[in-house]
């Protein structure tokens, strides 16, 4: 039947009957504006299509029965050049079996409305495209009703380029194609406002992605707005991505491929999306097993507006110098469910740059690199979500393995709430951890040996580290050992971190770098952030060991905490409920302020240290340092705590005090020193250290001391108790009394020394009337006092509760 340049306002009506047998095309329209109807059967088995209608100006054109195109040849639906008018196919079944050949090809058919209703549209192809729409223009193409199919065999399933889905959307019950050819499914430039739903079925793909929505080029809004779905599984063949998505603009509908991904092509990008700015794109499969050696698995590069969700857990990365998972320069991502993983070798494992992380987070099991610059970078990435590593239960390594990095193992800037668990850090020439302004973090379980290879570095450094209630703050039972330097810094010079817990774990350095310093350094700074910082730590249950014996004399181990308040104010729990343990280090404990007028700055120190044990210091045990020309507030308990062990000479400290307090600043301090046991200190000759030691020195400040109800015994060289003030306008309140003091080596087992040379005279003031009076209350323990000591005082102020 043929049909050429119909014109006028009337309906050419053809009826029904049947057609088929014709050399050329069954049904042919050519031209025209009249409407045309044909409601029987249209068959061809022959070369010539089924239907062929082109050039038409306006006029509705509409075949309502069934459609048969078999034999494998080229006889599919062509729709082309048309500049108008309506044509639909709305027979109950559309079969159309072309073999190389399109199946149905719609091209150049601008302000024309091409329709497929009624459902029944099946295709099959062998390297023929299955459903072929471009060029369209203004033109509009609907596929709607039930069981439309597409199979196709290397052929492209589904080509759409410059065209508009109508407002019925285009919707397959299933695609499906096989290896080989080059992409399956196309969509170029697709607007409109109706979705694409191409069912469930199997995708594999050839040469270029199995997926391709924009032209794969770059040009700006060539992704198109037309909503997608597809339920079927994504295999990519020897090259190309499983996915391209690329630059969708503005009003872009949603993306959604809930099928199995897998992708396994050497060299080739697994899921790529690159310049899209709206939108939502969600791949939800269950499994979703990324495969791509040299180059990166998931690759998100400037999607600005648009926000790119991995849900239902099963994503899966394996590289070798690839990154894992990379999305820079915009947008919105989130990575949920469980069984998610990273395994790359010299590529970045995971790097989320200047792009958001969504309030669902992003979540892995396992994050692993070997060699690469960086294990883990999140810069810049929001205050929606976080990065949440989990590891397999309490299970060591089981949330990968971060190695050999040439700088930072994880490195993180700008971001929040990070929680990683289970994971091993080692071995990186940067620090093992690496955080500046990361607000909220929890490290549970983590093992972090020998990082770091420069003084600045670290096995784990927060500079800027802040939280509250709702961005906790926790080490929770790490494994940090023998970094170049300090295993763990926090260091801030502005901002609040309200309380950052460590739970058990185990800080340590067996000294083999020549450089090895402390264990755990908290830290208000002056310098940087304008504002003086407020930090709280409390830190229970864990154990602090250096090696004070390697490689000998002149190397001079870390100290297992110091904390120092330089500026703003700092609070210290140590200890308070099952203690800490301490051993083999300069200082076990370390507590320091200090104050700079020409600097403006100056630390308040707050603390409580109580039921730790502490063995083995090479200096002081429990130290406390005050220094600068500023009043600052110095407040603290020192209170059931275990120094040294008894019999085991020098297991107290080998050249320093017991526990001191050595306060050199304007302003006034406040501490009590109460029931602790203080043991084996000093060698006779050579320490000179006092198992307890108060002084004020340097400046004219005020020490108020209460030293009370301790145990001390065994100091080799020198007194049990020393409260010295020589400095000019110097003064100390002190408490001594309760103690018990046994075999020390000095006739007088509590000094008051306040008698300085010329006009450095301070001034001690006790509560008791004489030097016997002192004995008294101390069970008969000698004391000697100076003219400068003065008796019958009031008793000294006791330091408040630590914030």
């Amino acid at each position: 039947m043929s049909l050429t340049n119909v014109t006028g306002a009337g309906t050419v009506s053809l009826g029904s009957g049947a057609l088929g047998g014709a050399t050329g095309a069954a049904f042919l329209v050519t031209g025209g504006s009249a409407n045309v109807s044909y409601a029987g059967s249209v068959t061809k088995t022959t070369a010539g299509n089924v239907v062929s209608i082109s050039t038409r100006t306006a006029g509705t054109t509409t075949l309502s029965g069934t459609l048969s195109a078999t034999g494998g040849v080229a006889n599919g639906i062509l729709v082309n050049a048309n500049t108008g008018g309506t044509i639909n196919f709305s027979g109950a079944s559309k079969i159309l079996t072309t073999g190389a050949n399109n199946a149905v090809d719609l091209t150049a058919n601008t302000n024309t409305a091409v329709n497929f209703t009624g459902g029944g549209l099946a295709i099959t192809t062998t390297s023929g495209t299955g459903f072929n729409a471009t060029s369209n223009g203004t033109g509009t193409v609907t596929v709607i009703g039930s069981g439309n199919t597409i199979s196709t065999g290397s052929g492209v399933a589904v080509n759409l380029d410059s065209v508009a889905i109508a407002a019925g959307g285009v919707t397959f019950a299933s695609t499906n194609k096989g290896a080989g050819g080059t992409s399956a499914v196309i969509l170029d430039t697709v607007t409109g406002s109706g979705a694409i739903d191409l069912g469930t079925g199997a995708l594999v793909g050839g040469t270029s992605a199995v997926i391709r929505i924009g032209d794969g080029l770059g040009t700006a809004n060539s992704g198109g707005t037309a909503a997608f779905t597809y339920a079927g599984a994504i295999t990519s063949g020897s090259t190309g991505q499983a996915v391209n998505i690329q630059d969708r603009a503005l009003t872009a509908g949603n993306i959604t491929l809930s099928g199995n991904i897998t992708h396994n092509a050497a060299g080739q990008i697994g899921l790529l999306l690159d310049d899209n700015v709206a939108g939502i794109i969600t791949f939800s499969g269950a499994s979703k097993s990324i495969t791509s050696t040299t180059a990166a698995g998931v690759s998100l590069s400037d999607n600005t507006g648009a926000t790119i969700n991995f849900t239902n857990g099963g994503l899966v990365i394996a590289t070798t110098s690839g990154a894992g998972f990379n999305a820079t320069g915009g947008g919105t991502v989130t990575v949920q469910g469980t069984g998610n993983t990273i395994a790359s070798g010299t590529g970045t494992a995971l790097n989320v740059a200047n792009t958001t992380i969504g309030a669902g987070d992003v979540t892995f099991r396992s994050i692993a690199s070997n060699g690469a610059a960086n294990g883990i970078v999140l810069n810049n990435t929001g205050t929606s979500g976080n990065l949440v590593v989990t590891g397999t239960g309490a299970t060591g390594g089981s949330g990968g393995t971060i190695q050999n990095s040439t700088g930072d193992g994880v490195s993180l800037t700008d971001t929040q709430d990070v929680s990683l668990s289970n994971m091993i850090i080692s071995d990186n020439a940067g620090n093992g951890i690496k955080g500046l302004r990361v607000n909220g973090v929890v490290l549970n379980g983590l093992t972090l040996n020998s990082n770091a290879d420069a003084n600045t570095e670290s096995g784990i450094l927060f500079n800027e580290l802040t939280g509250n209630a709702s961005h906790v703050t926790t080490f929770t039972n790490l494994t940090v050992s023998n970094s170049f330097t300090h295993n763990v810094q926090v260091i801030n010079s502005g901002g609040t971190l309200a309380n950052l817990v460590v739970s058990g774990g185990t800080f340590s350095n067996n000294g083999a770098s020549n450089n090895a310093g402390s264990d755990f350094i908290f830290e208000a700074d002056g310098a940087g952030v304008a504002g003086a910082p407020t930090m709280t730590l409390t830190v229970d249950g864990a154990t602090f060991t250096g090696n004070n014996a390697y490689p000998g004399p002149g190397v001079i181990p870390g100290t297992g905490l110091f904390v120092i308040a330089n500026d703003g104010t700092v609070n210290a729990h140590i200890g308070e409920t099952t203690g800490n343990l301490f051993n083999n280090l300069n200082n076990g404990i370390n507590l320091t302020q200090s104050s700079n007028s020409g600097a403006g700055t100056g630390g308040n120190l707050n603390f409580t240290v109580r039921n730790n044990t502490v063995t083995n210091s090479d200096s002081t045990a429990i130290n406390v340092f005050s220094s600068g020309d500023l009043a600052r507030t110095l407040d603290g308990t020192i209170a059931n705590n275990v120094i040294g062990t008894q019999g085991v000479a020098t297991s107290g400290s080998r050249t320093g005090n017991g526990i001191r307090v050595g306060h050199e600043s304007l302003g006034v301090a406040k501490v009590l020193i109460d029931n602790n046991i203080i043991q084996s200190i000093g060698v006779n000759g050579i320490s000179g250290g006092d198992s307890v030691s108060i002084t004020q020195l340097v400046q004219p400040g005020t020490v108020h001391a209460a030293v009370t109800n301790n145990t001390i015994r065994d100091n080799a060289d020198s007194r049990g108790i020393t409260v010295t003030a020589t400095f000019a306008g110097a003064i100390i309140n002190a408490d001594v009394h309760a103690n018990t003091i046994t075999n020390v080596n000095n006739a007088n087992a509590i000094r008051f020394l306040a008698d300085g040379l010329g006009g450095a005279d301070g001034t001690i003031n006790v509560p008791q009337a004489s030097e016997a009076g002192i004995e008294t209350v101390n069970g008969g323990a000698t004391a000697l006092t100076d003219t400068r000591t003065f008796f019958n005082q009031p008793l000294p102020l006791l330091p408040a509760a630590t914030p």
